[in-house]
């Protein structure tokens, strides 16, 4: 090691401290801040880091420093250690992770400047080797330029130009279906063709309206269909989500499961779901709210698992603890333009949940409409699409002898969408089985529309 090269030994070891005391910084200093083990100075730093980063993706996030230590007597490499306790060191030089961002800002400038320097010195070398100055000064930026972040999937226009229209051309002759993912409900992906790559589609509903039970029918279709769907919860117990959706894919009523009501039919329906389920690429992140941890998460469910759609639910749970801020609609702003800056980056379709006011209550029948987006900071104006689910505020449920508990005659309405129109439809939402269904005209009912 050269150590008059720009570097920082203990911004690295506070680094380190950071990936060992936090269970998340490892994902979001690989997903978020693109930090890799080469980038540190040194090199037992440069192998901790790759034993941390190794240790992580295996055990789902969950590394320490006492893991981090039988790794490397596993691998014979306890030797290479500078000192028994140095892990412990690394983790005392960072109590908290919250300097995180910083630290890898730093090494990160360290890194490239490092990097700089080397460029120039192997230029100023060939050049004394060069045949000539005038040709050899013609590649000298090209080596500088190498050194610049390359972006992953650039295309030119002319490229991205020409692939819309060969898809349009697919499309008319058949050779494909929408050009976006399905959401299982053929009138509403009529009217969206499909949740295209990178498109942000806000659901807004009240209470108790059903945008979660929306949202895990759309998800149930995309597992089925092996599309890989990332849910992040930060509304119920884990336990609550993932009943609902055994009883939604068994059919069997939850409220009969947890009354010890149900036969051996329904036990049988539930195994079979369970079983379907556990295969599914479904990925959940449960009780995070920090949005930054949550894009980080997403990002190595993107890179990693090939994740294809994301949902958030909801929205007005997240938050953003380096901003400091205490007002909730600024916080669903940065919240909202975070995740969407995430959704057009991977290129993958999210779908985001939020929570409406209940309203006046002298105009409790009244539906939402686009101005109930207000409590939510930027989040209309930052979706393609955004959709109000809210219950028919005219049925009649004891003229059509239904039971408004368990089925509930909701609308979508699809507000807003830049580049299609809008429209509505009617489901009954079925509570019990967590599921929604395509109403028919007047609901089936129609003494009860009159």
């Amino acid at each position: 090691m050269d150590d008059s090269m720009p570097h920082n030994e203990q911004i690295e070891q506070a680094l380190i401290g950071c990936l060992i005391i936090d269970n998340e910084a490892p994902g979001m200093a690989q997903a978020n801040y693109d930090i890799t083990p080469e980038m540190f100075y040194t090199p037992i730093h440069q192998l901790i880091v790759r034993e941390i980063y190794e240790l992580s993706e295996k055990q789902h996030g969950y590394v320490d420093a006492i893991m981090v230590q039988n790794q490397f007597r596993k691998k014979g490499l306890l030797s290479e250690m500078p000192d028994p306790m140095y892990l412990m060191k690394c983790g005392d030089l960072s109590p908290v992770s919250h300097n995180m961002r910083s630290y890898c800002e730093e090494i990160k400038s360290l890194y490239y400047k490092r990097q700089v320097i080397h460029a120039a010195r192997d230029v100023s070398t060939r050049a004394f080797e060069a045949e000539s100055g005038q040709e050899y000064l013609m590649e000298v930026p090209q080596r500088f330029f190498d050194l610049m972040p390359k972006a992953g999937s650039d295309l030119s226009l002319a490229d991205s130009l020409a692939a819309s229209v060969e898809q349009w051309r697919k499309i008319q002759a058949g050779e494909m279906g929408i050009p976006g993912l399905s959401t299982g409900i053929a009138e509403l992906d009529e009217l969206l063709t499909g949740m295209k790559p990178g498109s942000y589609i806000a659901v807004g509903a009240r209470p108790s309206s059903g945008k979660t039970t929306l949202a895990g029918d759309v998800m149930d279709y995309n597992c089925q269909a092996g599309n890989g769907v990332a849910w992040v919860n930060m509304d119920m117990p884990r336990a609550d989500l993932e009943q609902r959706w055994l009883c939604r894919r068994a059919r069997v009523s939850l409220p009969k499961l947890n009354a010890g009501h149900a036969g051996e039919k329904n036990f049988a329906s539930i195994m079979k779901a369970q079983e379907e389920i556990s295969k599914w690429p479904l990925h959940a992140l449960h009780a995070t709210r920090d949005v930054s941890k949550i894009c980080a998460w997403l990002r190595l469910k993107v890179k990693r698992e090939g994740v294809k759609l994301v949902v958030i639910d909801y929205i007005q749970k997240c938050t953003a603890d380096h901003i400091r801020s205490h007002d909730p609609v600024r916080v669903i702003s940065y919240s909202s333009a975070a995740i969407k800056e995430l959704c057009q980056e991977l290129s993958v379709p999210v779908l985001v949940l939020a929570q409406l006011g209940r309203g006046d209550p002298k105009r409790e029948n009244q539906p939402p409409t686009m101005d109930s987006f207000k409590g939510c900071g930027d989040l209309e104006q930052d979706a393609q699409v955004a959709m109000l689910m809210y219950k028919y505020p005219k049925f009649d449920y004891q003229a059509a002898g239904v039971n408004e508990v368990t089925d509930r005659a909701i609308v979508l309405d699809i507000a807003k969408q830049q580049n299609g129109g809008t429209g509505r439809m009617e489901f009954w939402f079925r509570t019990s089985y967590f599921t929604m269904q395509a109403a028919h005209a007047d609901w089936g009912y129609p003494e009860a529309v009159g």
